[in-house]
């Protein structure tokens, strides 16, 4: 049992691909007039469910994000940080360039605004366009994302962002 686990490791690493994200955030809900655009970052892995790439189970391996409070020196900023696991489904029968939708829900840590760091739910939802690049299995994305880290009701945030990736495989080629 222990031999066939250690396969299936060792094929899905080298059929993984990498993930480094950049985005701008705009906080929302309660308070969110009292922040700054934020900015976030991500790193992940994603494994293929098909041939064609277009079904593909996202790992978020680290997600952060800051809000710098506006005009109020003597106030901290907030900031999340999460896991998650997703799932990423390209409107394209046959590859990786297309529309895609993108569910995930994880753990998250919601900390600043002069409250103790909470940890709790942590959810997202994009939708985006996905571009392959070359021949080796490479995407540009540009999205926009939706994320809720409902860490407590006193620490939590919402906020909506335009994102962009690019990923590229792990161990070359398809």
């Amino acid at each position: 049992m222990k031999k066939h686990l250690i396969f299936l490791l060792v094929l899905g690493l080298f059929s993984m691909t990498a993930n480094s994200q950049l985005a701008v955030f705009k906080a929302l809900g309660k308070n969110a007039k009292d922040y700054k655009l934020g900015i976030g970052g991500f790193a992940y892995w994603s494994i293929p469910l098909n041939e064609a790439g277009n079904n593909v189970l996202m790992l978020e391996l680290v997600e952060l994000g800051y809000f710098q409070v506006k005009d109020d020196v003597d106030r901290e900023g907030k900031a999340y940080g999460s896991i998650k696991i997703g799932f990423k489904h390209i409107f394209s029968e046959e590859g990786s360039t297309g529309f895609y939708i993108e569910p995930a829900a994880g753990w998250g840590i919601v900390t600043g605004s002069d409250l103790p760091s909470e940890r709790g739910l942590a959810i997202a939802l994009e939708g985006g366009y996905s571009w392959e690049l070359g021949s080796n299995g490479n995407n540009l994305n540009v999205g926009l994302k939706y994320e809720a880290d409902l860490a407590s009701p006193e620490q939590r945030i919402y906020a909506i962002g335009l994102k962009i990736s690019y990923s590229f495989r792990l161990f070359g080629g398809r």
